[in-house]
């Protein structure tokens, strides 16, 4: 898969060059996380990188991720090694990555938390995520 074809809510198996290492903060919990810009020639996105991974991932080098997955953040996409994914130095060397088609810059519409209607979602329909139906949102007057 390229980074040019994940879309939210999906796992992928992916090769991605690292172009910049953002900064590392560290969580109420104690726990570190950080993002990178990665990428290919298709385009970029920005990755969630925790604990352990903010030491193995280096600005210029080639990883696999296979069965990450692709997350919204704030409405904007972001890849992730998640809990049953796996990173690992890729033997595949990318070259270029093209900076100019950056997915995580795209606005996605964030599904109703309580599974009903509000702002699209994904797939349309009724209930579930997005599209109409759902809890109705009555504005109380008090």
């Amino acid at each position: 898969m390229k980074i040019n074809e994940i879309k939210p809510r999906i796992n992928v198996d992916i090769n991605f060059k690292v172009v910049e290492k953002l900064e590392e903060r560290t969580t109420k919990d104690g726990t570190r996380v950080g993002e990178a810009l990665v990428g290919d020639e298709t385009g970029c996105v920005l990755m969630t990188i925790w604990e352990e991974q903010l030491d193995q991932v280096e600005e210029g080098k080639t990883f696999k991720l296979t069965n990450g997955y692709i997350t919204l953040f704030k409405g904007s996409i972001r890849l992730t090694v998640g809990r049953s994914g796996t990173l690992e130095d890729s033997p595949e060397e990318i070259a270029d990555v093209d900076q100019t088609q950056n997915l995580s810059d795209k606005k996605f519409p964030q599904p109703n938390r309580f599974g009903g209607s509000g702002g699209g979602g994904y797939g349309g329909g009724s209930g579930g995520s997005g599209g109409s139906g759902g809890r109705p949102n009555f504005k109380r007057n008090y």
